[in-house]
């Protein structure tokens, strides 16, 4: 079995060697497009198939898939600043906020 992550990575991934795949703890990470490939030796020569793709989708609480590759963002005084996270949520969070002691600033503001 092969994931396919979703975009932007579209990273693909080994996640199994038999007919069935049993994933025991799903979570976000898991979240993709399988395909199954079936390879054998037939008087020497390798055949292979391909099944049809099964696209899993996980539901649950936002996760912090990934932190930031920097952890100090460092910009002179008056200048803009981004700071980005990759999240997951499904359903999609209603509220993204980034906060600092009492200071909360709404995602894109």
């Amino acid at each position: 079995w092969f994931q396919k992550r979703p975009a932007p990575s579209d990273v693909i991934i080994e996640r199994g060697r038999d007919a069935r795949l049993h994933i025991s703890n799903v979570t976000y990470d898991f979240q993709g497009e399988y395909r199954c490939k079936v390879t054998n030796v037939i008087r020497g020569e390798e055949r292979s198939d391909i099944s049809e793709p099964v696209i899993l989708q996980v539901h649950g609480a936002p996760q912090v898939l990934r932190q930031s590759a920097n952890h100090e963002v460092v910009v002179e005084s008056g200048q803009p600043a981004d700071l980005s996270m990759v999240v997951c949520a499904d359903p999609r969070p209603r509220f993204v906020a980034w906060e600092w002691g009492s200071l909360r600033l709404e995602a894109g503001a």
